[in-house]
């Protein structure tokens, strides 16, 4: 099982190497405010769970990682959404979100996406893609 801080880390992997080039652990430790060695042993349980490829320079996600982060991201923003509908700021609704997206269910990611209208953005304008 992948824990919250793991998702995380995947999630910071997806959002950094966004770009196409690899993230460097150094980066991971320091975006997410952890020793290295704390980043070394998320990643590699993510490396032997099939979410992530280390290379030379660095580390990028799999085929079934950028799914996982996908699904990750898209739950943030559904959240955020509803959040920011229920009368919180941008900021506040992101903040909020954060503290329980990885724990959301897709199913119920896709049906507050449903009820929410199938917005095609979160408040800071990011895509939402379903």
């Amino acid at each position: 099982m992948t824990t919250a801080r793991e998702l995380d880390c995947l999630r910071l992997v997806y959002e950094k190497s966004s770009s196409g080039w690899p993230v460097r652990l150094a980066d991971i430790a320091k975006s997410m405010s952890v020793k290295p060695p704390t980043a070394l042993a998320m990643t590699e349980k993510l490396v032997r769970n099939g979410l992530l490829v280390k290379g030379p320079s660095g580390y990028v996600l799999t085929s079934e990682g950028k799914r996982e982060a996908e699904n990750l991201v898209m739950a943030h923003r559904v959240i955020e959404t509803l959040l920011y509908k229920a009368g919180l700021s941008p900021d506040e609704a992101c903040v909020q979100a954060r503290k329980f997206d990885t724990f959301i269910p897709k199913l119920v990611v896709k049906k507050l996406y449903d009820y929410l209208g199938k917005p095609s953005e979160c408040p800071h304008g990011k895509e939402i893609a379903c």
